[in-house]
């Protein structure tokens, strides 16, 4: 999510999302002191490595804050009239953005769930989770609320990003395959 907001020097786009899709987006860090390093491929890889991975794999959803400036001309500063950037161009607005932050939050599993998934289990039903998580996220939550086991995470558990569940489901033509739309109707 961004929002753009005028400025006296121009507009500032600031953008908060999953970790690993806005920081896919920053060119630069801003670091503890305050200055604004360029931030190569290699950093990136080294944040989402022992940042990002390690924070969701606990089951924490990985957040990124980041911002860019948009500046405009020395004359239309002058004349205190800001020409709006453009807003329909998603790349443009999002892209080249300064990683702030990369922080994690925690929606906690509520007591009950555990337990309501084994009643569900011992009632022959099969319980699937379906989120917009990070693939190590849902993983984690998915483990704590007992939809997947230990030996399922051994083993061959259908654990995918939605991506891969979409292709699956897809015929060449890119139609839902029938059996699938049976499942979902019934």
């Amino acid at each position: 999510m961004s929002t753009v907001i005028c400025t006296e020097a121009g507009w500032r786009v600031h953008s908060k999302g999953a970790a690993e899709v806005v920081l896919a987006k920053c060119e630069f860090i801003m670091a503890p002191d305050g200055s604004v390093e360029k931030l190569s491929d290699a950093s990136r890889s080294k944040l989402l490595d022992t940042v990002v991975h390690p924070m969701a794999s606990t089951g924490l959803r990985t957040i990124c804050s980041a911002f860019k400036d948009v500046v405009a001309s020395f004359d239309a500063v002058a004349d205190h009239q800001q020409p709006v950037p453009a807003l329909d161009d998603e790349d443009c607005i999002t892209g080249g953005l300064t990683c702030l932050a990369i922080f994690g939050i925690e929606d906690p599993v509520r007591p009950e769930v555990p337990s309501a998934i084994v009643r569900c289990r011992q009632a022959g039903i099969t319980v699937r989770m379906v989120t917009g998580d990070n693939v190590d996220t849902a993983t984690s939550i998915a483990a704590k609320c007992g939809i997947i086991t230990a030996e399922d995470l051994e083993g061959n558990v259908a654990v995918m990003e939605g991506l891969e569940f979409n292709q699956r489901i897809r015929n060449e033509k890119g139609e839902v395959r029938e059996r699938f739309i049976r499942i979902i109707r019934n």
